[in-house]
C-alpha cells in the first residue's frame, strides 16, 4: 500500500497521494464515495455525498484528504444514522465547539480556480490589485456573500471572514449527467472528472466517451445520444 498519508474508508485504512481530495483517493482503489452515480468532482452533484469525521452529507470531491480522516458512507438506501443526536445526554450537554474565525481584507475576492477564475485574478494583479483566490478544492470554500461585501469561508481550520472591494464569482458551469436507465451505477464520470482523474494518475480502465471525448483521457469516442447504460452493479455497456 502506497501513497503519502491514509484515511479510513468504512473501517479500512487506503492509501492518498498529494493533492487527493477524498473522492479521488477513494476512486483511485477502485471504490465509489457513495454507491453509484456519476462523479462530476466539481460539487454541482450529491453522488459523492459520505459521512466524514461524523459529518453527514459532506462532499467528498471538496474534501482534502488528510491523515487520520474518517469516511463512512451512507447507505445505499435510507437516510444516514444520526449518530451524534443519539449519543447525546440531554441532561448532560457536551461542551461547545470552538471554531476558530480569522478575518482579512483583499481588494479583490476570486471565488473558482479554474481558467475563467484563474484569468480574473491575473487581470486583477496586472492592475495592481490585491487579490485572494478562493477554491473548495483546496480546503478554502466560499458558503456566503454578504453585503459589504463580506465573503464567508469554510477553511480547514475553521471559518475565514474576507472584507472584499469586488467579488468575482468563477465558478464554472455544471456539466450535465446522464438522465437513463442504469445513471446509479458504477463507474460514470463526467469529462472534466475523467481529465482530473487522469491526470491525478488514477486509471480508468476501458473508458467510452459519448460525444466530444476528454483531453488526453485514453477512451473511446462514440458519437451519438445515450439512450442506455447497462451492467451490474458497475457500467459493463453503453
Amino acid at each position: 500500500m502506497t501513497g503519502v498519508g491514509r484515511i479510513v474508508l468504512d473501517g479500512r485504512p487506503i492509501p492518498y497521494e498529494a493533492g487527493d481530495s477524498v473522492a479521488v483517493a477513494v476512486m483511485r482503489v477502485g471504490e465509489h464515495p457513495h454507491h453509484g452515480g456519476t462523479i462530476c468532482l466539481a460539487g454541482d452533484c450529491g453522488n459523492c455525498v459520505a459521512e466524514v469525521d461524523g459529518v453527514a452529507y459532506v462532499r467528498t470531491c471538496q474534501t482534502p484528504a488528510r491523515p487520520g480522516l474518517v469516511i463512512q458512507r451512507h447507505p445505499a438506501v435510507g437516510a444516514p444514522p444520526l449518530r451524534a443526536a443519539a449519543q447525546i445526554d440531554v441532561t448532560n450537554p457536551p461542551p461547545t465547539r470552538h471554531i476558530p474565525v480569522q478575518r482579512s481584507e483583499a481588494e479583490v475576492v476570486v471565488i473558482g480556480a479554474g481558467e475563467s477564475g484563474t484569468a480574473a485574478a491575473a487581470g486583477a494583479r496586472r492592475m495592481g490589485r490585491s487579490v485572494t483566490v478562493l477554491d473548495a478544492r483546496d480546503g478554502m470554500e466560499a458558503v456566503a456573500i454578504y453585503a459589504g461585501p463580506t465573503v464567508i469561508v469554510r477553511t480547514p481550520d475553521g471559518m475565514l471572514h474576507i472584507h472584499a472591494e469586488e467579488v468575482v464569482v468563477a465558478t464554472g458551469a455544471a456539466e450535465l449527467h446522464p438522465v437513463c436507465p442504469g445513471n446509479s451505477l458504477v463507474g460514470l464520470v463526467t469529462a472534466r472528472a475523467a481529465e482530473q482523474l487522469h491526470t491525478a494518475g488514477v486509471d480508468l480502465g476501458v473508458a467510452v466517451a459519448i460525444g466530444s471525448a476528454p483531453g488526453g483521457v485514453p477512451c473511446t469516442p462514440v458519437a451519438g445520444s445515450l439512450r442506455r447504460i447497462e451492467g451490474d452493479g458497475r457500467v459493463s455497456g453503453v
